[in-house]
């Protein structure tokens, strides 16, 4: 699990460093920005919830598909929960971080932060289930995917909001 969260660090080291090299500071800024408040966000509305199967799944020993799918249940539950208040607290965070270009990606920080956020429950999962070469290539096909797709969208439309539209 470590080496595959190691080798996932070091092919992300190289996302920056090529849109650095493309964009000026203000579109990378925005980039930024976005990757900031939506990861701040996904990992507020998963309230540790991931975190729970290491506690419920072992004490139940023959419902474990139960206990999986009722996590993930309620973490999409929060999701749309969340999205309601998300929209109409959308001015209030765009002042509180100064976030003056954001109107124009709410929708797309909605798929971001609601994807990803359902999609840390995935590593918890296969560490539990002990399925540690799960998490190995997960994490290497994850980041090597996401580097691919902002790759291609940096080369064919070379905007930002073909970047955050390729997370």
């Amino acid at each position: 699990m470590f080496s595959g969260k190691i080798v996932g660090l070091i092919i992300q080291f190289f996302i920056p460093i090529i849109l650095v090299r493309l964009f000026s500071k203000a579109e990378y800024g925005i980039y930024l920005q976005f990757l900031f408040i939506c990861n701040f966000f996904s990992h507020t509305v998963a309230f540790s919830l991931p975190s729970s199967i290491y506690y419920f799944l072992p004490k139940v020993k023959e419902n474990h598909d139960k206990v999986i799918s009722q996590t993930f249940f309620m973490h999409l539950a929060l999701i749309l929960f969340f999205i309601p208040i998300y929209i109409i607290f959308i001015n209030q965070i765009i002042s509180i971080f100064h976030l003056e270009p954001f109107p124009n990606f709410i929708i797309l920080s909605i798929f971001y932060i609601s994807f990803s956020s359902l999609s840390l429950l995935l590593n918890h999962i296969f560490v539990v289930e002990k399925k540690s070469n799960y998490v190995i290539r997960y994490e290497i096909l994850n980041v090597l995917v996401r580097l691919t797709f902002i790759l291609i969208a940096v080369f064919i439309y070379k905007t930002v909001i073909a970047i955050i539209w390729s997370l």
